[in-house]
């Protein structure tokens, strides 16, 4: 039987990589754990992110975290127990609210 198996240039390099990449996160049991009542609150773009950011404060009760202008519109927030995710993303301007996870 003849091998038929072979690696082409780069292919070998690209798997190396992926692997470099999948072993550097560092996670205590391999999976991301999640912040408890801790959101990452997506805005709209016509939206003012500081007032985004008061407004929810004022409303949940909540901390905010990290403001972000760059990649996407929007902020991290830690709210008390008990603070409905609906209820956070029925405030005018929000685009989409999800867990904040720590990896």
């Amino acid at each position: 039987m003849m091998d038929t198996t072979r690696i082409f240039p780069g292919q070998a390099r690209g798997k190396f990589l992926i692997a470099a990449i999948v072993l550097s996160c560092p996670t205590q049991n391999g999976h991301a754990e999640i912040i408890p009542n801790a959101y990452i609150v997506k805005i709209a773009y016509e939206v003012d992110v500081g007032e985004a950011c008061a407004r929810m404060a004022n409303r949940t009760g909540g901390d905010i975290g990290h403001v972000y202008q760059n990649a996407f519109r929007g902020f991290s927030i830690r709210v008390p127990p008990g603070v409905n995710r609906s209820f956070m993303r029925a405030q005018a301007g929000v685009l989409d609210i999800e867990r904040d996870d720590e990896y």
